[in-house]
């Protein structure tokens, strides 16, 4: 799907437990997909580039927002946390679903508990975490 047909995305993976991932990577992305860069460039052109620009920073919002900038647990400091850990934690994130230009009324199947949404609404220009 093109990016001017594109509407909203939402993003649906079941844990709850990496909502700072998720709300990095929504802003990141509503940023990229809005904006071009210095050579006036659209970076993101479609949907597959825009799930392929997704996985690609999952290692990085999960080694830096979740663990070493927000440390994740009182208890448990990552400091260092391990490449293989990361790259671990990046393959159980592969799962994800990605939904374009859905209808709350429609698609209830999509949201369930337990589960982190990420909602990009491209014509408000938010991201949130629904």
């Amino acid at each position: 799907m093109r990016k001017q047909e594109i509407k909203t995305i939402m993003i649906v993976h079941n844990d709850n437990d990496f909502v700072r991932v998720w709300d990095w990577i929504g802003k990141i992305l509503l940023e990229t997909i809005t904006n071009t860069n210095v050579c006036n460039e659209e970076m993101l052109e479609d949907s597959e580039t825009i799930e392929d620009f997704v996985f690609s920073l999952l290692p990085v919002a999960i080694e830096f927002i979740q663990y070493k900038a927000c440390r994740y647990e009182d208890y448990v400091r990552y400091k260092d946390i391990s490449k293989e850990e990361v790259n671990r934690l990046s393959e159980y994130f592969k799962n994800v679903k990605f939904v374009y230009n859905f209808d709350k009324k429609t698609n209830d199947d999509w949201i369930f508990g337990g589960s982190e949404t990420l909602i990009i609404d491209l014509e408000k220009k938010e991201s949130y975490i629904s």
